[in-house]
């Protein structure tokens, strides 16, 4: 983009297009909304543009996706894509047909490779089924950051302070996705400040009444009132079931 004196511009969806077009197939994203924005606006990108996906977004025509969105409102020059990028009502439209309008509307395509890890090419796939298998330092490798979530603090049954941990639990409505039922390594972000973190994700069968996934965060060392914050929390290690 610096070289051909153009801005970088990402686009992406408010949700992932399973939801419409199969909900029943769909699966849980990585990242809220918000935190993808947030996370591109730490990169040189310009601008990033999330389009509304519904059904009528979902039945337009391939090529006019292209002449009426990447080009009569975007003015694309420059399109990047991986190698199988689909677009279009049913996914009718490919990597050939992009290059055929770019060379008719005065775009250019280039393809980017695969970025390949140890256990193949990198993608949300492989991030979910990295972290439903708590294999959380490869996903921290593949997403070259730690995987974040984050809700707000709520009122819990106080069980962890009458043990002697207090502790901070997550109301269920939880940005990021959330791994594999255990105990984790992780840093606590809260008010701008960073703290280590012990993690449990589960159902707490011990204690009758307790809500099936609650995730509750025990900061190391640390006595704050929590209660109505926002936290959000860097998963470092698996440590146990």
């Amino acid at each position: 983009a610096a070289e051909r004196g153009i801005d970088p511009v990402v686009v992406t969806f408010d949700r992932h297009p399973l939801s419409v077009i199969k909900p029943d197939a769909c699966p849980d994203p990585v990242v809220s909304n918000a935190q993808k924005v947030e996370l591109l606006a730490g990169s040189p990108v310009a601008a990033a543009i999330v389009l509304r996906f519904d059904r009528e977004f979902a039945a337009t025509p391939a090529e006019t996706f292209v002449r009426d969105v990447l080009v009569g409102r975007l003015g694309a020059r420059l399109v990047l894509a991986g190698a199988d990028f689909r677009f279009g009502a049913r996914g009718a439209g490919d990597v050939d047909l992009l290059r055929r309008l770019g060379g008719e509307l005065g775009f250019d395509v280039v393809l980017l490779d695969d970025v390949a890890a140890e256990d193949g090419r990198i993608s949300s796939t492989m991030i979910r089924d990295l972290l439903a298998d708590g294999r959380i330092r490869m996903a921290t490798a593949a997403l070259g950051r730690y995987h974040r979530i984050r809700s707000t603090v709520v009122h819990g049954d106080a069980i962890g302070r009458e043990l002697g941990f207090p502790t901070a639990n997550l109301d269920a409505d939880i940005e990021g996705y959330l791994p594999v039922d255990g105990v984790y390594a992780a840093f606590a972000i809260v008010d701008g400040e960073r703290y280590p973190a012990a993690v449990s994700i589960g159902n707490n069968p011990t204690f009758d009444g307790v809500p099936d996934r609650q995730v509750e965060a025990h900061l190391l060392d640390q006595r704050l009132d929590l209660y109505g914050k926002t936290i959000e929390l860097d998963f470092v290690e698996y440590l146990r079931p």
